[in-house]
């Protein structure tokens, strides 16, 4: 599908998928009265399944602005320790339910890129590398620096073993998985939002690498998450 015509049905889908989230919403609060424990639960089942589904959206509209060259980005400093422990935060139900653990590292470095596509990155392949994990697996990241490069390199779930190299792209295309675009989809479009912003994700036997700028601007800003 042309890149335009994807924005479009992307547009067409987020409308009526926020509708539904903000009826749920207004159901689980009980802004037009009294309802009972049941249906409560049901509209945050629908509500959580809601976002799920309109960050899938994101993703399709993300990969549609860089595949038009239509992605804007705004140069700045992201310190990238403050994202990952929001990142955790935002993913203990996952990693409860996986039975897994993510390693934040104690250190910190900061990077140069827009502040909402770095976050949006860190976001996507965490998520993606945590709902392929299984229980007891440690998804550790170590994040190191050298030659104007913050390199964060992410220990690999056993699951993706099967896939060496850039084969682990196509996950997708040969079983089903719990990511709703797929893990060969959300790895695809973190490599090539990873080259939007001068970077590179590199796919090794045991670990997965992603490579950003490095920033040498001292002021660091305040992480977070859209």
């Amino acid at each position: 599908m042309p890149a335009d015509s994807l924005r479009l049905l992307v547009h067409e889908l987020r409308t009526p998928t926020n509708a539904i989230a903000g009826f749920a919403e207004m159901i689980e609060s009980q802004m037009l009265g009294p309802v009972s424990y049941a249906y409560r639960g049901q509209a945050s089942e629908i509500r959580a399944q809601a976002r799920e589904l309109l960050g899938a959206i994101d993703d399709l509209d993300l990969a549609a602005r860089i595949e038009s060259a239509a992605l804007a980005l705004i140069p700045g400093r992201v310190a990238v320790r403050p994202v990952l422990a929001t990142i955790a935060e935002d993913l203990a139900p996952l990693i409860q339910l996986r039975g897994s653990v993510l390693e934040v590292p104690e250190g910190d470095l900061a990077v140069s890129g827009d502040r909402r596509a770095v976050e949006r990155l860190l976001a996507r392949l965490l998520a993606t590398l945590v709902s392929a994990s299984s229980a007891g697996e440690r998804i550790a990241v170590a994040l190191t620096q050298s030659d104007g490069m913050v390199a964060l390199a992410i220990v690999r779930p056993k699951a993706l073993a099967d896939y060496p190299g850039d084969a682990v792209f196509g996950v997708d295309d040969e079983r089903e998985d719990s990511t709703l675009l797929g893990t060969g989809f959300a790895l695809r479009l973190a490599r090539n939002l990873a080259r939007e912003l001068g970077g590179a994700l590199i796919i090794g036997r045991e670990r997965l690498t992603l490579r950003l700028p490095a920033s040498d601007n001292a002021d660091m800003g305040q992480a977070h998450l859209n």
